[in-house]
């Protein structure tokens, strides 16, 4: 289903400071609302939906379930569709494709299997029947968000009985690996074991296997963690993306909301989890393209780069200096290769050298490396 399809024409409004709305039709339709310079984010009906009178209605009658056939059963896959320049808040997913996707990579502490395009990421997350362990713990979401063509799809495989979980999962893992590399926000700690843990009882190959893992929590608490009062997602999309979601589900109720589902089949409560859930997604590429931009040492237009400042950079360029310095160590002590380690610590010089006084230390402990492997490799030609 094609999101554009349900947004309608902007239109300025007149009166108190109201700034530029979207407004949907009533179904099925994603709400971005600029409010006074900052933009809530919300999918129609809010959070927490009203129960279905007499519980008639199916969640095929409200939301565009289709099914796909695997050796274990149906799974059940609601599909998004948003066009790569839907601005969401200051952003569109398109965004991240302009950008160099190898330095947010190397920021998050991945290397060169990522690849540099970011149309060959699958960006990951999932609501799972608990918020930790694994024992019991379903993963009732699993969904992915995809560049596809024109536009940024969102694929979300729901679990509605436990008797589906097999098929999804391996639904799932069909998808994912199409892929070269997975993006999630705090993924490699919850989403990634999850998956993994779920595969493992269902006797089904781990949804994301071995593939390169891009968390996005980690470096944006080292390149914004300064500033901000913490690093949820929710918070780096206000702070960061100018976005506030309207009557969003708390995540401590996702779980209550499955078993509510399983209870009576009404379908209110999921349809609230999934658009909690889609909008995670959404807010991948959009603080990806973020992180890039931070992590990029090349000069671009200050409108393209809001809302990354100059700490900011310095954040992530201290950040890249410190991974190609390890790389540099292990280079050295692990592989032996004393050229390799002389040109990691020699890139790692080269974005300290971009620093004012916060770097001194760490410029002088390189120095001292760099210096110390030329001797190395000096005694050996000799």
């Amino acid at each position: 289903m094609n999101a554009s399809r349900h947004l309608s024409l902007l239109r300025r409004t007149s009166g108190q400071g109201e700034a530029t709305k979207l407004t949907p039709p009533a179904r099925g339709s994603t709400l971005l609302r600029t409010l006074l310079g900052s933009r809530a984010l919300s999918r129609p009906g809010g959070g927490a939906a009203a129960p279905l009178a007499g519980g008639t209605r199916t969640l095929e009658e409200l939301a565009p379930v289709r099914r796909h056939a695997t050796p274990y059963g149906e799974a059940s896959v609601i599909r998004r569709e948003y066009p790569l320049d839907q601005r969401v808040g200051g952003r569109s997913p398109g965004a991240l494709l302009g950008r160099r996707v190898d330095r947010l990579a190397t920021l998050a502490g991945r290397g060169a299997r990522c690849g540099g395009d970011a149309r060959r990421w699958i960006f990951v997350d999932t609501e799972a029947t608990g918020l930790g362990g694994w024992a019991g713990n379903l993963a009732f979401i699993v969904s992915f968000g995809r560049f596809d063509g024109g536009v940024f799809a969102v694929d979300q495989c729901v679990v509605r009985s436990y008797g589906e979980e097999a098929a999804t999962l391996h639904y799932a893992r069909g998808l994912a690996a199409q892929y070269d590399a997975v993006v999630s926000f705090n993924g490699r700690s919850f989403d990634a074991p999850l998956l993994r843990h779920r595969s493992r009882m269902n006797g089904l190959d781990a949804v994301l296997g071995d593939m390169p893992h891009i968390d996005l929590l980690p470096p944006s608490r080292r390149v914004f963690g300064h500033r901000l009062s913490d690093c949820r997602l929710q918070t780096l999309e206000r702070d960061l993306l100018g976005v506030e979601r309207v009557d969003d589900i708390p995540g401590h109720e996702v779980p209550r909301a499955w078993f509510q589902y399983q209870q009576s089949s009404d379908p209110g409560p999921l349809l609230a989890v999934l658009r909690h859930n889609e909008l995670d997604v959404v807010s991948l590429p959009l603080l990806a393209s973020v992180l890039a931009d931070a992590a990029d040492p090349g000069p671009r237009p200050k409108r393209e780069t809001w809302p990354v400042r100059p700490a900011d950079r310095r954040a992530a360029h201290r950040a890249l200096a410190r991974v190609w310095d390890r790389r540099a160590i292990d280079a050295e002590r692990r592989d032996g290769d004393l050229s390799a380690a002389l040109r990691h610590a020699e890139r790692a010089r080269r974005l300290l050298d971009r620093q004012r006084d916060e770097a001194v230390e760490a410029r002088a402990k390189v120095e001292r490396r760099i210096h110390r492997l030329r001797r190395k490799l000096g005694s050996l030609v000799a």
